[in-house]
């Protein structure tokens, strides 16, 4: 039997792809965060369910170009963040091991703090309790 006319899948093509769809899904779920955004937010901004932000962040869908475009704007960073292919305009890591509602709670809560001196010496005070002190004296 003949096997060339059998169709390929893409997996079997690109088997990098599926890794691929992996990682621009994690900066998608950190870019979000960042923004203070749940998926049911995220997703209206897009006019998409949820679900399908679920599919996008764990990689099982991947994100179709015109998507990761409007996806990228509402979060304020380039598309190629999203990609890895910017050292400029990085996505800033967030503990993605955390459930989403402890760090949505915790950026929801930090943006509503007014004074702007208070903020650095929080971010100051988080930074040392994870061990990532810069060693910058507080203003």
């Amino acid at each position: 039997m003949d096997r060339s006319t059998d169709p390929v899948s893409p997996r079997e093509l690109f088997p990098s792809a599926s890794r691929l769809a992996q990682q621009v899904g994690r900066r998608i779920k950190e870019a979000r965060l960042e923004q203070g955004l749940s998926r049911r937010d995220f997703g209206a901004k897009l006019g998409i369910s949820p679900q399908q932000i679920h599919k996008y962040e764990t990689g099982k869908d991947a994100v179709p170009l015109y998507r990761l475009l409007t996806l990228a704007s509402i979060c304020g960073v380039s598309p190629q963040a999203l990609w890895g292919q910017s050292d400029s305009a990085q996505v800033s890591p967030v503990a993605l091991g955390a459930p989403d509602a402890n760090i949505l709670q915790l950026v929801r809560a930090y943006r509503r703090i007014g004074d702007a001196k208070v903020r650095k010496r929080l971010l100051q005070l988080v930074k040392q309790m994870a061990g990532e002190d810069d060693g910058s004296p507080v203003s």
